[in-house]
């Protein structure tokens, strides 16, 4: 079986080692030059989320935490502890690992090279049509293709995100998130250490023009001074999934294309990944079905983290929040019960409200 891939991101790679594996030959075309680039992910996952990205995580990851100190500028703090690890991976890292992996198995890749659908199962690549026994569509974000064939049903919300990478000493301890109505509109900021000499400072906003601003607001905040930028990288962050099933029988969406973005924060790696059943697949034909069935039943998790998300991104919450985070200031809570999921919003919280007792004797004010 012949399977074209539109999309040699994560998601695009990560589908296509997976037909490899079961025998598909395997076509990628990527508008871009090279794998991992350009670079747009933040990068923190779960230890879980790590352990099935394996060997292709394992020498790709940077940083550990055990700690979240969530915070809300003038009104308080409240520090999580972590009894799982929450990593900082490098994505091109990763995703170079997956196309070395391919060619290895026979892949090819035709870099530079935009393609879009033509008539029933084939690519228009470069001026040639090429028929494929199935497509997979891994374009990201922009979903031009599934506008087109969905005609124009892309009702995802989404925000503006930016990471800059800083070279300045620091004492920074875990993963910083803030809530501010102004400095991150309809999202958050973060700043984080990857190393000693390292930092990375970031934010979503439903105003991508004032991001860079914001961004040095932040590391102001923090007394972070002399800080030099080394990188900077960004792009719109979906939030959450657009269908509920695979609709096309020729066709599968996955990864970005499909919406599946954790809602809460905007992160791609854990629903690409998860989407993947890792067992080896008796035909290419097992492995698509496989494929179409994870993304759904993903989307189905994705969907229950959608109301969390949306109340913490409301601006009336907000004020909520600050009321709380005021009254709770310097509270710390050790999740010493494993209730936490830093992918699973949404079975964090199941976790903790059928857990109360034990959670709420962890927590310290």
């Amino acid at each position: 079986m012949r399977v074209g891939v539109i999309g040699g991101g994560l998601a695009g790679l990560f589908s296509s080692l997976y037909l490899l594996y079961a025998g598909c030959e395997v076509d990628i075309y990527e508008e871009h030059d090279r794998p991992g680039y350009p670079k747009h992910c933040t990068g923190l996952v779960s230890e879980q989320t790590m352990k099935m990205l394996g060997r292709f995580a394992n020498k790709c990851s940077d940083a550990f935490f055990n700690k979240i100190k969530l915070e809300i500028p003038g009104s308080g703090n409240i520090t999580l502890h972590t009894s799982s690890k929450i990593v900082h991976l490098d994505r091109v890292c990763i995703e170079e690992g997956l196309a070395e992996a391919i060619l290895g198995l026979g892949g090819r890749f035709f870099w530079r090279t935009k393609a879009i659908l033509g008539g029933d199962s084939t690519i228009v690549a470069g001026g040639l049509t090429t028929r494929y026994d199935h497509i997979v569509v891994a374009e990201g974000i922009r979903r031009e293709i599934f506008k087109k064939v969905y005609k124009g049903g892309d009702s995802a919300k989404k925000v503006f995100g930016i990471n800059i990478v800083y070279k300045a000493r620091n004492d920074l301890e875990g993963i910083n998130v803030g809530f501010h109505p102004t400095l991150a509109p309809g999202f958050f900021y973060w700043i984080f250490p990857i190393s000693d000499e390292e930092i990375i400072v970031g934010l979503g906003t439903s105003e991508p023009k004032t991001s860079l601003r914001a961004t040095d607001v932040v590391l102001k905040k923090y007394g972070i001074s002399n800080a030099k930028k080394i990188d900077s990288y960004g792009g719109w962050i979906g939030e959450g999934p657009i269908l509920k099933r695979q609709l096309k029988k020729n066709l599968t969406f996955v990864g970005d294309a499909f919406g599946l973005q954790k809602p809460l924060t905007g992160g791609g790696i854990y629903p690409i990944v998860s989407s993947f059943t890792y067992k080896n697949s008796n035909s290419c034909s097992d492995a698509i079905a496989e494929i179409r069935y994870g993304t759904e039943k993903v989307a189905s998790i994705l969907r229950k983290q959608m109301p969390i998300a949306k109340v913490f991104h409301s601006s009336s919450f907000y004020y909520i929040l600050y009321k709380i985070f005021r009254n709770l200031n310097g509270t710390e809570i050790r999740d010493d019960y494993k209730l936490i999921d830093y992918d699973r919003h949404d079975l964090s919280i199941q976790r903790i409200f059928l857990h109360l007792p034990l959670f709420l004797k962890e927590i310290k004010i």
